[in-house]
Formats: structure tokens, sequence, C-alpha cells
């Protein structure tokens, strides 16, 4: 079985893959380990930051991932249509 780790945090409990769930926390201990010696922040601080940008990109993600996959879909179907012509 293949894991991918490439996901948005509300993805895993309605995908069913709340076996993945572990490689997000080691993700964020990895993350956590590099904000911290890019920008120097207290730990405190690194959490706060590591959740925010988690927080934008899960935001971006929820509104864009749909919006891109409609405008694929309409790119799909009107190629199809123009095949039949």
């Amino acid at each position: 079985m293949i894991t991918l780790t490439d996901i948005v945090f509300p993805e895993p409990p309605f995908e069913g893959r709340l076996l993945a769930s572990w490689i997000i926390f080691v993700g964020l201990a990895v993350e956590l380990q590099f904000v911290r010696l890019l920008t120097g922040f207290t730990l405190k601080r690194c959490v706060i930051a590591g959740l925010a940008v988690n927080a934008v990109s899960t935001a971006a993600g929820l509104l864009l991932i749909p919006i891109l996959g409609l405008g694929w879909g309409a790119r799909r179907l009107s190629s199809s249509w123009t095949e039949q012509i």
C-alpha cells in the first residue's frame, strides 16, 4: 500500500486513511525543527507559526482544489465533445 504524505489535514478522516495520521505528526515534528532552525523562534512561536501556515494551506486547498477540479473536468469534457463532432 502506498501512502501519500502530501495531504491536506482534513482529508484523512474523509478518505478513510486514519492510519496516515502518524505521517502528519511526524511531518509536523520535522517541520517544527526546520521552522525553529530557520527563524530562531521559541518553541511556542514555532508551534503557532506552523499551525498558522498549515491553516492557510488547508483553507487554500479547500477552496482551490474544487475550483481547479471543475475547470479541469470542464476542459476534458469540452475536448471530448469536440472529438465527437
